[in-house]
């Protein structure tokens, strides 16, 4: 079984997203989840690709603002 290292959860509307760092024999890796109506989708990524994906969610917060454009409407 994986050995969960960190995890946070967080709401946005009606989704709950899971972020998870997780190790098994093959090495460490990110998993982000979504439930929404009953249903779980996950997305998993080796650790070694977190700084890249930093980046570019930084980006995007510098493009759209950190609310997503929420105060936009």
């Amino acid at each position: 079984m994986d050995e969960e290292i960190f995890s946070k959860q967080f709401q946005v509307e009606q989704k709950i997203i899971y972020v998870d760092v997780k190790e098994n024999k093959n090495g460490r890796y990110i998993k982000i989840s979504e439930k929404s109506g009953g249903k779980k989708h996950n997305v998993l990524m080796p650790l070694a690709g977190l700084r890249r994906l930093k980046l570019i969610l930084d980006e995007i917060c510098k493009t759209v603002g950190d609310d997503g454009g929420e105060n936009e409407r």
